[in-house]
């Protein structure tokens, strides 16, 4: 029984004698290395006070340095860091070992700061008494001053204050020199200075005092002092981690043998470890295996879309079988195979990885190509060895791919598509992980039976819904079922989008989102299908291409037997060419053919905008004349002058205009344009600086000769601005004709071109006022004389009727032309009274030529738009000829087209009224303005008056072409045509080619006086 005990003891000392000197040895090195740790915690926080304690002493010798130069002693700052050094002392001798060495030069160090503290105290003492008397040095110069009124002596003090401050603000033995010389001069000048005196003396003392006390600081030895303990310090600290070391390394050669022990046991402990992990990895991979192939025939069971399905197994494949990488594809038709479902790792590289079934393609090599070909599976172990992966080695190596599987599914016993597993592990596709991937397969290839059964009869369906329609018509037609896949589309369709029915069959309409609307506009689309069933209105797509295409679009639902949604029928018409067309008519409507920029109407319209505005800034309108441009079109030809007016126009354009925040260009006639800015000023002292502004910018853009062909033309202009603010009373056009006042102003001043019109100015206003009160005197003392000019037959030269003309002659025999007082009699709406007295006066006159009763031709009288707006106009009218007893059908009264436009429905009914008079009713400027066929239809028209601004480019062919266009629809209306402002021979062959009816011009006869027209009339009346 003993010796059973003590075999048993000895067993038990055999297996625990190894861990038990081991855990000893183990103890003592631990309790050394504590050993070390303190002593090296309390090294640690000695040197780091230490350092702290020559960091403040660097920072105290800073502090002093600027109170020197600044005169300004930081007494805060001086002694909290004297606190501090007594803190890290206290603190560095708490942690100091007991050894006699370092504690005599730590008694040295803290004695060094000691007389520091003293000298530093001493320094503040100077620097306060060298401040005070500094403070105090301005007010006893300035009772110097006033007990001293002697000139010299006065200079001498400011001498003294100028160095003496010098001296105080920068210090230097050589100011103090000078600061003494200067108080020893004023000593000998004067004994009224005394204390001055004194506290220079003071001043003088304590400044080169407190140079010396800072002086002493710096050489305080200190910084030795700490050196030399930091130096003791290190000497013992080494000593004593150079006598652990030596213990230690023989603990730690104990302590490897008892390691190695240790690591050899635990290496077999290790072995064993690893084949239980490697059996647990094994079910657990088993146990993924039959779980994923369970949740893939749940997602097959339940998904009824093909990619939802696809998607679902990739992912499963993905998560279960663990593999980094799974894609589904399939052949397109060019025979590169497209992805249809990836998960994992590099799913964009193998969307878009270049793969081909052709087994002659540099890509068709692959396991997917060989696994379509052969329609087997293809198991590739070693795959960065293999040739398969030589055309895509680069992408291998980027995504370390080891092993690769290709299987192929299948679809009524035809290849459909390829599932490919890779994996970043050699021989990762064991045969029980091929079983399961080959059960993967097989199900997959058995939903895509179950779909494609499924897809055909809905197909059926479909083809049965699209006969009820026109289903290939022009429309975009698309039918869906009633979750929105898209199951058939026409051919119309297809040409618009640009995608193919492979590319679209299965997906929903999102294919053609554009991206544009509002996601709320796609609620309101659904909910009116789901409450309505229908739904339709305006919306915009995206083609294949990326193109947006406007559509109008109307949804129907399709409903079956038991009233169930079955389908959708999408019918979408495309918009694009219906508004292109209808913006190409906008521009054309609203801008100049030949420039690009806006148009009279246009202009207006602007005008009217800005006068409807809320805002309170102010509105700059300028119109530029080109002076002699007739010249330049006939010495030249109308296409330099075609080319002239472009790059005019694109001058214009270009020109920067500051403080403008909106602006448009505009050609309103031949030679002229138009600049309306919104500035942003609100003052008319600002208004004037920016509208100088515009006008010099205009100036200079014109400065540069224009190059016309091999011409270099100097152009000059005349310009006419006016200036409002949004909720003037005025109308547009009486904005415009302001413009149009100041720019008639500019083109007959000789000495300016530019020419404002401002109501605030006065002298224009009184010029106005008594313009005004003259034509009311003209009228009364009947001043205004009537001219006609001759208007003849085009081919024959025959006179036919003329135009009255007004003038005013001045009892001064000066005759003043219509455009100087016109607009005026306008605004005044004077041309009410004096449109009656012309008309009476010139049927009058008329009467009295030579055989008017056998003759046949007419006069022409002008009505202006204010008399249109006269409710007794008609009335008044038929009233004078009664009462001349003028036959009706020998007056020809003109309207222009913009004083109609005013309001068309009653110049309509006006024009009609005197219709039934029997008067003639001509359309003045026609072409110049509105020129609505509509209207034209409908007006009591005779004659179109073609406007002097076509004539005058006649010879330009798009001038030209216009004028045969107004001919020709006035001959198909059987209305006359007549051309006014004829001046010379050319034009007159070009209407006589054309077949115009009549013409009057300064070719034929200027306006004459009524007693010359009966000469001309004698001269010109046929005689057939």
């Amino acid at each position: 029984m003993a010796t059973a005990n003590r075999s048993k003891m000895k067993r038990r000392f055999r297996q625990w004698r190894f861990p038990a000197l081991f855990i000893s040895s183990l103890l003592l090195s631990a309790w050394l290395l504590l050993s070390n740790v303190d002593e090296l915690k309390n090294r640690t926080q000695i040197l780091q006070q230490t350092v702290k304690v020559i960091a403040n002493q660097a920072e105290l010798r800073e502090v002093l340095s600027l109170s020197l130069s600044q005169n300004q002693v930081n007494l805060d700052r001086i002694n909290h860091l004297h606190l501090d050094n007594q803190r890290y002392l206290s603190e560095i001798q708490a942690n100091l070992p007991s050894n006699p060495q370092l504690a005599k030069r730590f008694t040295a160090l803290t004695q060094s700061f000691e007389e520091q503290f003293h000298l530093v105290n001493a320094f503040k003492s100077s620097n306060a008494v060298f401040q005070n008397s500094a403070l105090y040095f301005p007010t006893l110069i300035q009772d110097c001053s006033n007990k001293n009124s002697s000139p010299e002596v006065s200079d001498i003090i400011k001498q003294v204050y100028i160095l003496g401050i010098n001296n105080i603000t920068q210090p230097s033995s050589l100011n103090q020199l000078k600061f003494q010389q200067a108080m020893d001069k004023l000593a000998k000048s004067t004994d009224q200075c005394n204390d001055l005196f004194k506290h220079g003396k003071i001043l003088n003392e304590y400044l080169l005092k407190r140079h010396y006390q800072y002086q002493s600081i710096l050489n305080a030895p200190i910084k030795g002092k700490l050196l030399e303990f930091y130096d003791g310090y290190e000497h013992y600290s080494q000593q004593n981690v150079q006598q652990s070391q030596e213990f230690n390394y023989l603990l730690l050669a104990i302590n490897l043998l008892f390691m190695i022990y240790i690591l050899w046991v635990l290496n077999q402990l290790s072995k064993q470890n690893h084949q239980l992990i490697l059996a647990s990895q094994e079910l657990e991979k088993q146990r993924n295996l039959y779980h994923g192939l369970s949740e893939a025939n749940q997602a097959i069971a339940k998904l009824n879309n093909a990619q939802e399905i696809f998607q679902a197994i990739v992912d499963i494949i993905h998560e279960r079988v663990k593999v980094p990488s799974c894609m589904i594809s399939q052949p397109s038709e060019n025979g590169m195979i497209k992805a249809l479902a990836v998960s994992g790792v590099g799913k964009d590289l193998l969307k878009h990885l270049p793969i081909s079934v052709d087994a002659n393609h540099p890509a068709g090599q692959g396991s997917i190509s060989l696994a379509y070909r052969t329609q087997q599976p293809i198991i590739i172990h070693d795959y960065l060895n293999s040739k398969q992966a030589q055309y895509w080695m680069a992408q291998a190596k980027a995504f370390n791919l080891q092993s690769v599987a290709s299987l192929p599914l299948f679809e009524q016993g035809k290849i459909y598509g390829i599932m490919t597993l890779y994996s970043d592990q050699n021989n990762a596709f064991t045969e029980e992980v091929l079983e399961v991937i080959s059960t993967f397969s097989n199900d997959l290839s058995l939903a895509i039976e179950r779909l494609s059964l499924a897809q055909r009869q809905k197909n059926q369906e479909a083809d049965l819904a699209v006969s009820a329609i026109a289903f290939e018509s022009q429309e975009n037609i698309i039918i869906t079922d009633a979750q929105g896949i898209i199951l058939k589309a026409n051919q119309s369709f297809y040409d618009t989008t640009g995608y193919t029915p492979e590319e679209v069959i299965g997906l929903t309409p999102r294919i053609v989102k554009s991206g544009l609307e509002a996601p709320q506009t796609y609620q309101d689309i659904w909910q009116s299908l789901l409450s309505t069933g229908h739904w339709h209105g305006e919306i915009r797509n995206r083609k294949k291409d990326g193109t947006i295409y406007p559509v109008y679009q109307q949804i129907n639902a399709v409903y079956d037997k038991h009233h169930r949604v079955s389908n959708y029928i999408s019918h979408a018409q495309d918009l694009t060419k219906q508004k292109q067309d209808a913006a190409k008519i906008s521009f054309l409507q609203n801008h100049d053919e030949l420039t690009g920029l806006a148009n009279h109407p246009l202009l207006i319209e602007r005008i009217t905008q800005q006068l409807e505005q809320t805002s309170s800034y102010y509105n700059f309108l300028s119109l530029i004349n080109l002076k002699r441009f007739k010249s330049i079109n006939e010495s030249l030809g109308h296409e330099a002058g075609d080319q002239l007016l472009i790059q005019v126009g694109r001058r214009l354009t270009l020109l920067s205009l500051e403080h403008v925040v909106e602006k448009t260009f505009a050609r309103i006639s031949s030679d002229e344009f138009a600049i309306l800015c919104l500035t942003e000023t609100q003052t008319h002292e600002a208004l004037q600086t920016v509208s100088n502004q515009i006008i010099y910018e205009i100036e200079e853009a014109f400065k540069t000769p224009f190059q016309v062909g091999n011409n270099s033309l100097n152009v000059e202009m005349a310009i006419g601005a006016t200036v409002f603010s949004a909720g003037q009373k005025e109308q547009p056009i009486d904005i415009y004709q302001q413009a149009l006042t100041a720019l008639h102003r500019a083109k007959l001043n000789p000495t300016s071109h530019i020419q404002f019109f401002a109501e605030e100015m006065q002298s224009i206003a009184q010029e106005e006022f008594a313009l005004e009160a003259a034509l009311r005197n003209a009228f009364n003392n009947k001043e205004f004389v009537m001219y006609y000019q001759p208007q003849v037959d085009t081919q024959t030269g025959a006179y036919l009727g003329s135009e009255a003309l007004i003038r005013w002659l001045t009892p001064n025999n000066e005759l003043i032309p219509p455009y100087k007082f016109i607009p005026l009699l306008e605004r005044t709406r004077l041309i009410i009274k004096v449109g009656y007295w012309l008309l009476e006066e010139v049927l009058k006159q008329t009467q009295q030529l030579p055989d008017f009763a056998n003759q046949t031709y007419t006069v022409s009288v002008n009505l202006s738009g204010v008399q249109f707006g006269d409710k007794k106009l008609v009335q008044t009218i038929k009233e004078i000829l009664l009462s001349t007893q003028f036959p009706a059908q020998r007056l020809m009264l003109e309207v222009t087209e913009s004083s109609l436009m005013a309001d068309m429905q009653s110049g309509l009914a006006i024009l009609h009224e005197l219709k039934r008079l029997g008067c003639k009713i001509a359309i003045d400027d026609f072409g110049t303005g509105y020129s609505s066929f509509a209207y034209l239809k409908n007006m009591p028209v005779d004659e179109l008056k073609i406007d002097k601004f076509f004539i005058d480019d006649i010879h330009n062919a798009k001038d030209s072409a216009i004028i045969q266009t107004i001919i020709a629809l006035a001959s198909a209306l059987n209305i006359s045509s007549i051309a006014e402002g004829v001046e010379d021979s050319s034009q007159l062959i070009s209407l006589q080619t054309m077949d115009c009816n009549k013409i009057q011009g300064y070719y034929f006869s200027k306006p004459l006086p009524f007693e010359h027209l009966a000469d001309f009339i004698t001269h010109n009346t046929s005689t057939s």
